[in-house]
This record gives C-alpha cells, sequence and structure tokens, in this order.
C-alpha cells in the first residue's frame, strides 16, 4: 500500500486535470482601456513650511469627477536627502520624521500636497526635495448609497436592487 499510493496520487490528479474542460462559447472581447484610471505627474519640486507642492490637473477632471472618484497621491524623495522612495500620502515621508497631507482645490483645480510635523502642527524642519509626485485618479462606475436592504432572497430581486440587466 505504501508503494501504490505515491504512484496512485498523481495518476488521480492527472485524470482529474485531464477531465476539465471548457464549458460554453467565449465571452465577447472587453473595451480596450486602463478601467477608467488616470495618472498625472509632476516635479521635482521642494516641500517646506511655505511651500506646498501643487499638481494641476487636466481641465477634464471636474468637480464632480473627483467627487466620485478613488484618488491616490504619492511623492517620491529625493536622492540627494537618501529619501530615493515612494511614499503615499497622507502618511509619514523620509524616516518618519514628517508627514504629508493633501487636499484638492476646486478652485484652482489642483492636489496641493502639504508638509506636516509628525505631530500634525506646523513643519519646522528643512524643506524636503520631491523628485516626483503622482496623482491617480479611479473614476467610479457604479454607487450605492442609503438604500434600503437588499433583497438577496432571488437573484431577481437581488438583480432588480443592482440595476443589473440580463
Amino acid at each position: 500500500m505504501k508503494k501504490t499510493l505515491p504512484f496512485l496520487l498523481p495518476l488521480a490528479l492527472l485524470f482529474i486535470v485531464a477531465s476539465c474542460t471548457k464549458e460554453g462559447p467565449a465571452g465577447a472581447d472587453g473595451k480596450d482601456g486602463n478601467a477608467n484610471v488616470i495618472v498625472i505627474t509632476h516635479g521635482p519640486d521642494t516641500l517646506s513650511d511655505s511651500k506646498l507642492v501643487l499638481v494641476q490637473l487636466p481641465d477634464s477632471i471636474t468637480p464632480g469627477m473627483v467627487d466620485s472618484s478613488l484618488i491616490l497621491v504619492y511623492f517620491k524623495g529625493s536622492q540627494v536627502q537618501a529619501c530615493n522612495f515612494w511614499y503615499q500620502s497622507p502618511g509619514l515621508g523620509c524616516g518618519g520624521s514628517y508627514q504629508t497631507r493633501w487636499v484638492y482645490r476646486f478652485e484652482q483645480n489642483v492636489v496641493a500636497l502639504e508638509i506636516r510635523d509628525v505631530d500634525g502642527s506646523s513643519y519646522s524642519g528643512v524643506p524636503q526635495l520631491v523628485s516626483a509626485a503622482k496623482v491617480v485618479i479611479a473614476k467610479g462606475d457604479a454607487f450605492f448609497t442609503g438604500k434600503k436592504e437588499a433583497d438577496l432572497s432571488s437573484y431577481e430581486a437581488a438583480k432588480a436592487y443592482f440595476g443589473f440587466k440580463d
């Protein structure tokens, strides 16, 4: 039995894998694209208590789009300051010695990256070189807010609740 089990197990596995077949016809090709993701880059620049990094957004980005999108902001420190890594904002910067925050200024259509001390107070350190900044915008296309709880007891009820089509 001990000698046949190592032989039978791979053989059984081979039969299982070989018996798998693709069912049904292939679906239609999807749209070419990038899942509605926009990346805007900027830099180099400097962050200090009196200077923000301002990333200008294209005119196609509207305040309404910003309100309904996922926005991620990253910045890359300077190789000169031995901080040549990508950091996410909000969050701590090089060596955990400061933090960054960002805000969208709809009047100017910019993302403003600011620097703060770790405790959130005004920045008191030396200016930080930013070799690059990146704003990633992923546009949302389905939103669910404040509706009554979905009835998931049947396919038809769930389809109607989420607005799916056949």
